[in-house]
């Protein structure tokens, strides 16, 4: 059945929205399982470079198609779409910047336009809602492939500090001071434990499973990522005299 509410559009435009849409959340995992979206909870944002060479290319043939559009023969409702599927689009090729990816150290509570992925992993984890079998089988596979996806940002950081493409000193600091919050907070009252069980089927078992990876696996990578900041990153980062595009 139509939802008489929806926007009057072509199926065709529908269809490039959708893709658009689907692209993105593919590219940002953690955001759609926060927005509700299950269909990508096993996985990680791929910050490889071949990973995000990949990446832009895809974004890259839906920006053509969207630019190919010709706005006299759209309605309304399909004019406003375009024009958030431009800015969409615009925004997540920003994000796969190399640049960008190379400074990434600072913390998203920040307020900085560069968030680190460990510090938007912290915040938007513990938000996942799970609300059946599979997802809570997706979401233990997430959390273990965490130590892994950490490495590979710190491989790109690294990259940064060797092209002279560093973070500013004091985001770097701030989310060490995170990491260390995290760090101090009791084994038990992790919050990367504290997942809804909802739906899980044994959620004795299933708790069980999730503790043992945060405890032996995912904080012992984020005390290792912490040590990164603070021995590799930290030490080539800019000072408060080096902000700005210029540096």
């Amino acid at each position: 059945m139509s939802d008489p509410y929806a926007p009057a559009m072509t199926s065709g435009m529908h269809q490039l929205a959708d893709e658009v849409h689907d692209t993105v959340m593919a590219l940002s995992p953690l955001e759609a399982s926060v927005l509700g979206d299950h269909r990508f909870d096993a996985m990680l944002p791929d910050v490889s470079p071949a990973g995000r060479a990949a990446a832009r290319e895809a974004l890259g043939r839906l920006d053509d198609r969207v630019a190919a559009l010709d706005d006299r023969v759209l309605t309304r409702d399909e004019r406003v779409t375009a024009d958030v599927a431009r800015h969409t689009i615009a925004q997540a090729r920003h994000e796969l910047d190399d640049k960008y990816v190379r400074t990434a150290a600072g913390p998203i509570a920040s307020g900085a336009g560069i968030g680190s992925p460990v510090s938007a992993l912290l915040a938007t984890l513990p938000k996942v809602a799970l609300t059946n079998p599979e997802q809570a089988r997706d979401h233990l596979t997430r959390c273990g492939r965490i130590p892994d996806w950490l490495e590979a940002t710190e491989s790109q950081l690294r990259s940064g500090v060797a092209t002279g493409c560093v973070p500013a000193a004091r985001l770097v600091a701030l989310t060490i001071r995170q990491l260390d919050r995290y760090l101090g907070t009791p084994i038990s009252d992790d919050p990367l434990r504290r997942a809804p069980s909802g739906g899980t089927g044994d959620p004795g078992r299933w708790r069980a499973a999730l503790a043992d990876i945060v405890d032996t696996r995912i904080r012992p990578a984020l005390r290792r990522h912490r040590d990164v900041l603070a021995d590799e990153i930290a030490p080539a980062a800019r000072r408060d005299a080096e902000v700005g595009l210029v540096h």
